[in-house]
């Protein structure tokens, strides 16, 4: 896709969301699905920190044998 395309459609939506983020917030705390959201977010990250944390240590094995190689 091309980058302005996807730059200008994250704005519409960033506009979109903004002019209705009152009922929205009203309608998701009175219903308790706040709390889905932020559990949700917080699995998704920190799903994302474990696989960034094995690449990270992937790397670093990677580079060690390198470096043992090199001398």
């Amino acid at each position: 896709m091309n980058t302005r395309l996807s730059f200008l459609l994250f704005g519409l939506v960033f506009l979109s969301n903004t002019a209705c983020a009152e009922n929205i917030n009203t309608w998701m705390v009175t219903d308790n699905k706040i709390n889905v959201v932020v559990t949700v977010a917080f699995v998704v990250l920190s799903i994302m920190a474990v696989w960034l944390f094995r690449i990270e240590t992937r790397l670093g094995k990677i580079e060690r044998q390198s470096a043992q190689t090199k001398s």
